[in-house]
């Protein structure tokens, strides 16, 4: 499955720009979520029960940053995930 230029192995890997990135568990379900949903929103509330049984909101807005900043070390122009200011939610 592709989202732009990120990229879900059949394995399970997540591909950016054609290559493998390591990332930590949390931020690899939290990318495997958004690639799935290819731009629709996500609440904080569906991404704390997909990532952790206890994450909380603030939890989750920094997993968002993290992943965000993750993509933007390789390309600075990267701009898929996009916080939903007011809405609880991300895409």
């Amino acid at each position: 499955m592709v989202y732009g230029n990120v990229r879900l192995a059949p394995e399970g890997e997540i591909l950016f720009n054609g290559r493998r990135i390591q990332l930590t568990r949390t931020l690899h379900y939290l990318a495997h979520a958004l690639i799935l949903v290819q731009g629709r929103p996500l609440t904080r509330g569906f991404l704390a029960a997909r990532l952790a049984d206890d994450l909380s909101d603030e939890a989750v807005i920094k997993s968002v940053e993290r992943l965000r900043r993750v993509f933007r070390q390789r390309d600075p122009g990267f701009d898929q995930i996009e916080t939903l200011r007011g809405f609880g939610a991300c895409r």
